[in-house]
């Protein structure tokens, strides 16, 4: 079973083969080597554990410091805070995208 999109035909759950316009979306050829498969067994133990360890840091932080800043303030200046930190992600999308626009124009 295949469905069409534009010219290319996709097979269902094939990452590999959907068509994004008309340039490929992921194309094994350009796409470099994974960091898992650059590592040993053992090393991706060890990266896989200090990635989680400094997400959890992360996160532990973030905690503590939304606990000071309800405990200070309010929550609605912790929903403020994160209205605006929301923002900062899609402001930063838009003008990428917008540069992407233009230089693909030039």
């Amino acid at each position: 079973m295949y469905a069409s999109v534009g010219t290319a035909q996709v097979r269902p759950g094939k990452l590999e083969n959907c068509v994004v316009g008309r340039r490929p979306f992921l194309d094994r050829n350009r796409v470099k080597q994974k960091l898992s498969d650059q590592l040993s067994p053992g090393e991706r133990a060890k990266t896989q554990g200090a990635n989680d360890f400094l997400l959890g840091l992360a996160t532990a932080a973030a905690s503590f410091g939304s606990g000071l800043m309800f405990a200070s303030t309010s929550y609605t200046v912790i929903g403020i805070v994160g209205a605006v930190a929301s923002l900062v992600p899609m402001a930063l999308t838009g003008w990428w995208m917008a540069r992407k626009r233009r230089l693909a124009s030039v």
